[in-house]
């Protein structure tokens, strides 16, 4: 081969190398995912989109972007979505593109990050503006949104987006299955969005870059500052105005000027407060005007303008004190004179951030000597009274301490702060985008009205791209990024805006459907409900951890109702009335099944829900079941849907199966042991039984099924560690628990008082411990546990009891003795070999002169409270470098 046309070949490879180096790839990818920087795609590639979408609704989806060389100057288009004559026109499309932003690596609880590590760069902030060059090392994330107008007739929608620049065109297909339900405009959403604002953090931002150019407080200019970021909020659903009505509530400038004239009487100057309010107002947030704050935040004193001195002064007024009565109540007056010209009194609320309960009181009666019909709001870190709750018209519980009960007309809503690592609003690769959706989930499952957090655009960095705050995990202080510090910025949304906003969607969309099916006279409509309120149930307090299975879902649950394909797994019987359940009875379990009828059920199917058998995983079980007395011709089958995806499909699920085929000598009588598995979750698990005509197929759990009668249960799964109970005697409880030492995570507990039935599960927080490593425990007792002992145990094997050597932690108080400490600190060596993953804490108190504490007790004169715990491992240490 002669040395030219070797040369051709090589030179003619090369150039096919670079050509297919150039390739372009993509994928759909779950909307719930945060990328890292350089994190690439995994799983199977997909480039189409099928949706079902409401009129009304706003969709989003994102997609990953990725090539093994550089690729600049790619370019995107996207057609409008047609049915037919009908279309969804490009103007209700927007392609963003993903933004980095500096977070932490974990989530940690309040404070936990005193000095930071390096920063993980992951997508949070969407932009506008297209990225048109790749990276090999670095994809792109680019996200969808579609905006189905109201007007949108029913059909489906299809259309494209397509990347240029590569080899080919890539093209990503689109489907919308517009279906006949409305979402109401966002101004109209019930849910109550209530994220605090701090208007004058922009400006500090802006004035802090530029010196010598800086931007006066209220001021028009200063309006344009935040506008942006206000009408984004305002689009997210936001019911409330976040307003300061005293200096340093919030800590933030007061938007009401308290002055001290010479002549020593007082005035208020209203032109800021009156000049915001309006202002977002006219951007859409209209519902609420939350007033910070008659106390909490520096509360001793009241700041305001002394003109005597002509200076800033600070009024000595502790809360209670006449001086502070006698202020606030001259303030007060004015400020509903104000308030009622402006014809907002109605709407404003006075509204408190933490505030122990014992000072409610001095808070109540003052404002209640003032004026009556004043609205009082808090956002409270423990369970109220319900003399406290009575009072106050805006009641937001830290999750877990919320509810709804008794206040009807009221607003009842949860949150989440820096306490909580999962569920929130943490911007790091251990919180999923889910948990933003989840918000909503809860707040229907909890019969609330809606979500608050601190805060919305409270950032504390300098760089606009930096969500790390404080001491506390990033994300904790702001849900929206500003693009400069300089004057116009342009604001983006965060990722997880969008994904509460998506849950908010889903709360208004629960409501509508559950009106429907609760109106509704069919028996399957009735079904479907109570299929669908068992998934909404399992978005309790501790299910945030498992967001994303559970948002997946309910989502689908929802597109399936929509469809009209949702069911619990249908059944009808047919004609035969001669096969049903006729009796049901359980043993061995907590409360009892007792069913009994003598009527073949309607259309051959009956949902009995009058009585529950509740169960322990790993335990067992009886059922005593009678058949009709024709059914000696009938086989009969038993299934547990033990995972709850409406189906009984699943391996395990099928529990029992008894009876000859085409035989008239079967039992009419059974009586079986069920086993629950000691990995099945907690809740409300639905039981079949149906008996089937012997000539017929095997019973089938799904579909019309001639010749059948099929009857439903359900079985209620509990806590998988024994539930202990005390009472008689209340003064034996945990006062106070807390963990040192944790590895980003650490328990910080205060109780109410004695828990109901003597026994409490602390979910709120957790500590977070490595194998082999040590934690401190800090415990305070009640008083008179002097008289009491206290044993501390934990679940080193997980598996599910307290009853291992080793696992009794502590146990170091006196028999029949008044002498006990009621303050511990107990140091907790974590076995090297313990199990991986969340495991239980109890501590256990029990009257000192009675039989030692127990971790299953169920007596009088004790208490009882769980704590979780998180192993970890230990990491890796690299052996040291002996040679280059």
């Amino acid at each position: 081969m002669s040395i030219r046309i070797m040369l051709f070949l090589v030179a003619t490879l090369i150039g096919l190398n670079t050509i297919v180096g150039q390739d372009l790839s993509g994928s759909f990818t779950s909307k719930f995912k945060k990328y890292q920087k350089k994190e690439v795609f995994s799983g199977t590639a997909t480039q189409d989109w099928n949706t079902v979408a409401w009129k009304g609704e706003r969709l989003h989806n994102q997609i990953i972007l990725w090539s093994n060389s550089d690729i600049n100057g790619l370019s995107y288009s996207i057609n409008d979505l047609s049915n037919g004559t009908d279309i969804i026109s490009t103007g209700n499309i927007e392609l963003r593109f993903g933004q980095y932003i500096k977070g932490d690596l974990e989530a940690r609880s309040c404070g936990e990050y005193p000095s930071r590590p390096a920063a993980v760069e992951m997508i949070d902030a969407l932009d506008t503006q297209p990225i048109v060059d790749l990276s090999a090392s670095d994809p792109i994330k680019l996200w969808i949104t579609i905006d189905v107008p109201a007007s949108t007739p029913i059909g489906k929608y299809l259309g494209t987006l397509t990347v240029n620049g590569g080899l080919e065109p890539l093209v990503f297909n689109l489907s919308l299955e517009v279906v006949d339900y409305t979402l109401p405009d966002t101004s109209d959403w019930d849910f109550h969005l209530d994220l605090w604002q701090f208007p004058i953090n922009i400006l500090d931002k802006h004035n802090n870059a530029n010196p010598s150019t800086p931007i006066e407080i209220w001021s028009g200019e200063h309006f344009a500052l935040f506008e942006p970021a206000y009408r984004l909020l305002a689009d997210a659903g936001q019911k409330a105005i976040t307003a300061h009505i005293k200096e340093g509530g919030l800590g933030a400038p007061s938007m009401i000027r308290w002055i001290k004239k010479t002549d020593g009487s007082w005035k208020y100057d209203f032109t800021a407060f009156e000049k915001y309010v309006d202002t977002l107002m006219s951007w859409g947030i209209t519902g609420q005007i939350d007033c910070f704050s008659p106390v909490g935040w520096n509360e001793d004193t009241i700041p305001h303008w002394d003109e005597l001195s002509n200076s800033m002064v600070d009024l000595s007024a502790p809360l209670g004190s006449s001086v502070y009565n006698e202020r606030w109540d001259d303030f007060l007056i004015a400020f509903k004179t104000f308030l009622d010209v402006k014809g907002w009194f109605d709407i404003t609320v006075l509204y408190l951030d933490e505030v122990e309960q014992s000072k409610l009181d001095a808070v109540f009666d003052m404002v209640a000597n003032n004026d009556s019909t004043w609205k009082i709001g808090i956002a409270h870190t423990s369970t109220l009274s319900s003399a406290n709750s009575d009072k106050l018209y805006d009641a937001s519980g830290i999750l877990g301490t919320s509810s709804s009960q008794g206040r009807e007309g009221k607003i009842s809503t949860f949150y989440t702060s820096c306490t909580q690592t999962r569920p929130n609003s943490y911007v790091t690769p251990e919180n999923s985008l889910a948990e933003m959706v989840w918000m909503g989930w809860h707040a229907t499952s909890e019969n609330l009205d809606g979500y608050l957090r601190w805060a919305y655009d409270n950032w504390r960095l300098a760089d606009p791209f930096d969500a790390r705050d404080g001491a506390h995990t990033a994300g904790d202080f702001a849900m929206v990024y500003r693009t400069t510090n300089d004057a116009p910025s342009r604001f983006l949304p965060s990722l997880r805006l969008l994904m509460l906003r998506e849950g908010i969607q889903d709360f208004e969309k629960i409501k509508i459907l559950r009106a429907e099916l609760e109106s509704s006279a069919d028996s399957q409509d009735r079904d479907r409900l109570n299929a669908f309120n068992t998934i909404i149930s399992q978005f309790d307090q501790n299910s945030g951890v498992g967001a994303e299975t559970l948002v997946e879902f309910g989502q689908t649950a929802i597109a399936e109702l929509v469809q009209g394909i949702f069911s619990y797994c249908q059944v009808n019987g047919g004609s035969n009335a001669n096969y049903y359940v006729a009796e049901l009875t359980s043993t061995g379990g907590v409360g009892s099944l007792n069913f009994s009828t003598s009527v073949y059920p309607n259309e051959g199917y009956e949902r009995h829900t009058n009585s529950k058998v509740s169960v322990v995983p790993g335990n067992t079980f009886t059922l005593n079941l009678t058949n009709s007395p024709g059914s000696s011709c009938a086989r009969t089958s038993i299934w547990i849907d033990w995972n709850n995806d409406s189906d009984f499909e699943d391996e395990g699920e099928t529990v029992f199966m008894g009876g000859e085929a085409a035989s008239c000598s079967n039992s009419v009588t059974y009586s079986m042991d069920i086993n629950v598995d000691q990995n099945v979750g907690q809740g409300i698990k639905r039981m079949r039984i149906q008996v089937r005509d012997a000539n017929n197929a095997m019973p089938v759990a799904c579909g019309t099924n001639n010749g059948t009668g099929t009857t439903d249960f359900d079985i209620e799964v509990l806590d998988v560690y024994c539930t202990p109970e005390g009472g008689a005697n209340e003064d034996y409880f945990v006062v106070g628990m807390e963990t040192l030492g944790g590895v980003g995570s650490n328990i910080d507990f205060n109780s109410t008082g004695f828990p109901e039935n003597g026994y409490e599960h602390h979910r709120l927080t957790h500590v977070s411990a490595e194998r082999g490593n040590e934690f401190q425990l800090v415990l305070e007792n009640s008083t008179g546990a002097r008289c009491a002992r206290t044993n501390v145990w934990i679940d080193w094997n997980g598996d599910l009891d307290f009853d291992d050597t080793g696992e009794l932690v502590y146990n170091g108080d006196t028999f029949q003795s008044c002498e006990n400490t009621i303050e511990k600190s107990i140091t907790v060596q974590v076995p090297p070999n313990a199990i991986l993953g969340m495991t239980r804490m109890r501590i256990g108190m029990r009257d000192a002169w009675l039989a030692e504490p127990e971790p299953c007790v169920m007596a009088d004169f004790t208490s009882t409270f769980d704590f979780n715990l998180e192993v970890k491992k230990k990491p890796s240490i690299s052996p040291m470098r002996t040679s280059p």
